[in-house]
């Protein structure tokens, strides 16, 4: 059973990456005065985490 596939190949730690990222940036914008990221990117990240996990097919591995 070696069939496992990297974490960092997944589509769901992308889009948790990402929405890491989104969040950070939507927290220091006003601080900044940068300009929102608006709210759909939300739902598009929720749904795009949702195919991700919909699609796995086998287990994710830390190592090796």
């Amino acid at each position: 059973m070696n069939n496992a596939v990297p974490f960092w190949r997944s589509k769901g730690f992308w889009v948790a990456v990402t929405t890491i990222v989104v969040t950070g940036y939507n927290t220091l914008a006003p601080v900044l005065q940068l300009p929102d990221i608006p709210e759909l990117v939300y739902a598009v990240l929720g749904a795009l985490g949702l195919y991700a996990r919909a699609v796995a097919q086998g287990p994710l591995s830390l190592g090796k």
